[in-house]
């Protein structure tokens, strides 16, 4: 209890400086917090009652469907004995045994039913609107497999009769992993390896590798290992700081997908010109142009972007921007937060963004005029090589 009263205090703490009211909290046992002990399942029943009394709290629960949507979804959960995923196609003939005909309707039901996270349903690629995933859960056993090489599973030994162990050794040293490998690890067997792939990708837990290697190659930046200790004593400073709310875990690995994809899509125009990226768990040297390379570091709550050379400043603030406005967006739902601090030339201190905007600063705003940094100004689909606008 010692430990659970702790916990309760830092809470207490973190909601009262966040200004947190909309959060449900554990009648039974008087927490901000449910207690689950993951060996023997203690804590998990009085969880599920509490989320089950919310639930049916929410009106959007109790929206009337079609009788046709509900035998549909019987039709597919059954389907769950013997299959994880569906194709569109198989998908589309179980709703026309039930009597939906149009496509809008059937996706209208598969779109409910994503949402009420029975199935996986992505139309962002062609790929991906192929398949419906109606085991969800087989999804998170894929990818951890290709999030993970240090789990029970891994059988080294079989990785080196089947000729893998320099893409296993690769993987483990820059987080690179091959296409050979991914289909081994997923134990290709009829399964979707494309499918998987776009899914990292629209997910921006995996870039393709744009650099200098035979056959295809993805960064996953889950697997990276070591950190850099040095920053760059004379750059400018850019800072993503969101020590008013917190910073999510992952997200700074989401971030150096989109440089790393920026970067190498760069590769494509100017050659060996554009270095192939120095990758850590913490930081990312990557090149977006001849002779300049950018650091990223993450350090506690903030994101800090490096940057010698003056005259990219803006572009690279626009640019950044940019990629934080797609998380924002297209990963965490529209639930990130964070204040942007940018470095005086002249004093050394670090401004923050609406009051640097005010007084144009320069380097990092451009003739006087701020340049345009919503989404739309720099067209993130220029550089990330498939369009996963949702």
């Amino acid at each position: 209890f010692f430990f659970l009263n702790q916990i309760q205090d830092l809470l207490n703490m973190r909601m009262q400086i966040l200004d947190v009211e909309d959060i449900i909290k554990n009648i039974d046992d008087g927490l901000n917090f449910f207690p689950v002990d993951n060996r023997t399942g203690s804590g998990i029943q009085n969880l599920r009652k509490r989320i089950q009394e919310i639930i049916k709290q929410d009106k959007t629960i109790q929206k009337e469907v079609p009788v046709a949507w509900m035998a549909l979804f019987d039709i597919l959960m059954s389907r769950r004995t013997d299959a994880s995923f569906l194709s569109a196609k198989q998908v589309k003939e179980c709703a026309i045994d039930v009597g939906i005909h149009q496509s809008g309707e059937i996706e209208a039901a598969l779109t409910l039913f994503h949402e009420r996270g029975f199935i996986l349903r992505v139309c962002s690629t062609e790929v991906l609107r192929d398949i419906v995933v109606i085991r969800p859960q087989w999804i998170l056993q894929r990818l951890c497999r290709a999030l993970f090489l240090d789990i029970d599973w891994l059988d080294i030994d079989k990785i080196e009769n089947v000729g893998l162990e320099d893409d296993f050794e690769l993987a483990e040293a820059k987080a690179l992993v091959s296409r050979d490998f991914l289909e081994y690890v997923w134990d290709n067997k009829q399964l979707p390896v494309d499918f998987l792939i776009d899914l990292m990708r629209y997910c921006m837990i995996l870039s393709d590798w744009g650099f200098d290697r035979d056959g295809e190659y993805y960064l996953v930046p889950n697997l990276l290992r070591g950190t850099c200790d040095r920053a760059p004593q004379d750059a400018l400073k850019c800072v993503f700081d969101f020590s008013d709310t917190f910073l999510p875990s992952g997200l700074f690995k989401r971030l150096l997908c989109l440089f790393v994809a920026y970067s190498g899509n760069q590769r494509k125009k100017y050659g060996d010109m554009i270095a192939e990226p120095e990758l850590y768990e913490n930081a990312g040297l990557i090149a977006l142009e001849p002779a300049f390379v950018l650091q990223l570091r993450e350090e506690s709550e903030k994101i800090i972007i490096y940057i010698d050379d003056e005259s990219l400043s803006s572009k690279c603030l626009a640019l950044s921007r940019s990629m934080f406005l797609r998380l924002h967006s297209d990963t965490m739902n529209g639930g990130l937060s964070w204040s942007i601090l940018l470095e005086n030339t002249k004093s050394g201190m670090l401004q923050r963004y609406e009051e640097a905007q005010k007084m144009q600063l320069k380097p990092w705003f451009e003739d006087g005029v701020a340049m345009e940094t919503s989404r739309s100004s720099v067209d993130l689909d220029q550089f990330v090589e498939r369009d996963f606008h949702t």
